[in-house]
């Protein structure tokens, strides 16, 4: 049903454009979305290991990679295939681990190192690899960083710690964050439509191999991903490396690159649902010879 819902919301982002004024909502929503997420994140940084921080680091020389790799052919491309490959760890990831009946802890330290370290690091990584530091100081970037990660994390760490029945009202509103999460991919669908539309010449093949790209990285996440963690820990490096924080890298591309590059997360969305559905059916029939 959730998967029909993600489908559901790019379609009517695509059919309805003029959403796209609303697009200036998506880092509120996004800001939102993290906080309910990180109401539950409780894990020790003492247990953060040197694992955890390969994945981060991992991620972002894969972006940078692909980046270098596909500019000479065409930069969008480039852009769109780099910025979902370096995207940090969904905050989803720890419940799709305790489904798949991995290390829950291990999978949300990762999540939160991630996050943090590429949060961190990104406002340079625009500018010195992307060279996009005349529509952006590292400063603006940083400031609406804070708005959207950093303050929702620390508001979530003092409900946590000091405000337990406001921490148990706030987990009575069930789905609030897929609301949140449904919400931002219909109005990054409807900005994407409205400038492939109205503000791109760009053709129709590049915006095609976008998807088709997507569809790759999420492939080869996963795949190098389970590598990494060998036979001992591949879901849990598998899920680390491979389910993408999408929202942080539509985010990122619809305000600071441009609307076009968001396809490549948005399309991620899909691909990735459609391979943890699969590692599901998987690890159901497993249990059930």
């Amino acid at each position: 049903m959730r998967s029909i819902s993600l489908v559901l919301a790019i379609l009517l982002g695509i059919f309805v454009p003029q959403a796209a004024q609303l697009s200036f909502l998506i880092q509120w929503l996004l800001a939102g979305m993290l906080f309910f997420s990180f109401l539950n994140l409780k894990v020790s940084v003492k247990l953060i290991s040197f694992q955890h921080l390969k994945i981060a680091f991992g991620s972002i020389i894969f972006g940078t990679t692909l980046y270098f790799l596909l500019k000479p052919f065409n930069e969008n491309l480039a852009l769109a295939t780099s910025i979902i490959a370096l995207a940090p760890t969904a905050i989803a990831a720890p419940v799709m681990a305790k489904l798949l009946k991995a290390n829950v802890v291990w999978v949300a330290l990762s999540t939160l190192t991630t996050n943090l370290l590429i949060a961190l690091l990104l406002p340079f990584y625009v500018s010195l690899i992307y060279g996009i530091q005349s529509q952006v100081s590292i400063w603006i970037l940083l400031k609406s960083l804070t708005i959207i990660f950093f303050i929702p994390y620390f508001l979530a760490l003092l409900v946590q710690n000091y405000f337990t029945g406001i921490l148990s009202a706030l987990n009575k509103l069930g789905n609030v964050s897929f609301i949140l999460f449904v919400s931002n991919i219909f109005l990054a669908s409807a900005k994407s439509s409205h400038f492939i539309q109205f503000e791109t010449n760009e053709s129709m093949p590049i915006i095609i191999l976008i998807s088709i790209f997507s569809a790759l990285v999420c492939l080869i996440s996963f795949g190098f991903g389970s590598f990494l963690g060998r036979k001992k820990n591949s879901v849990e490096h598998s899920l680390a490396f491979g389910q993408k924080n999408t929202l942080f890298s539509v985010w990122i591309a619809i305000t600071y690159i441009n609307p076009l590059v968001s396809l490549a997360p948005m399309s991620y969305v899909l691909f990735q649902n459609m391979y943890l559905s699969f590692l599901l059916y998987k690890s159901k029939k497993n249990e059930n010879p």
